[in-house]
C-alpha cells in the first residue's frame, strides 16, 4: 500500500498539517477545528506511505498537492512531521507560503535540500 490520504475541513487558503509519528492525525484533533474557520486545512495521515522515512512522504504529500490544484500551502509540523515539512520546504518541489514546526529536531537547511546526504547517528546538540 502506497497510499497518502488528508482529512480536509474548512475553506480558504490551504494549511497543511504534517503529524510526527507515531501519533498520526490526532495530533491535530484540536487544532484543525480552530484553523478551518479561517484556513482549507489538510490534515495529512502518512500512515499509509511506503518507502524509507521523510523523503518518500514528502513526494507523497508533493503529488497529491499537485493533483489537488494547491501550489502555496502553509505548512504546520509536530515531531517528525517537522523534517517532512523541511524536505518539502527547502528540498524543492512546492512553494511553500510559511512553515511551522511544534517540537521535534530540525535538520540544517543543507541537510534538508539534501535529504539523501543524512548521515546515520547524527547527535543532538549538548544543552547544559
Amino acid at each position: 500500500m502506497n497510499e497518502l490520504s488528508f482529512e480536509v475541513s474548512g475553506e480558504g487558503e490551504p494549511v497543511v498539517l504534517l503529524p510526527g509519528f507515531p501519533f498520526g492525525e490526532h495530533t491535530f484533533r484540536q487544532l484543525a477545528p480552530l484553523l478551518a474557520t479561517r484556513f482549507r486545512v489538510l490534515t495529512a495521515d502518512l500512515s499509509g506511505v511506503q518507502g524509507d522515512g521523510s523523503r518518500a512522504q514528502a513526494a507523497a504529500i508533493r503529488g497529491r498537492l499537485r493533483e489537488l490544484g494547491i501550489e502555496r500551502p502553509a505548512l504546520v509540523a509536530h515531531g517528525t512531521g517537522g523534517r517532512v515539512a523541511q524536505v518539502l520546504a527547502f528540498g524543492g518541489g512546492i512553494s511553500r507560503r510559511t512553515t511551522r514546526r511544534c517540537g521535534g529536531r530540525c535538520l540544517p537547511r543543507a541537510v534538508a535540500s539534501r535529504p539523501g546526504r543524512v548521515r546515520a547517528g547524527s547527535r543532538r546538540p549538548r544543552v547544559r
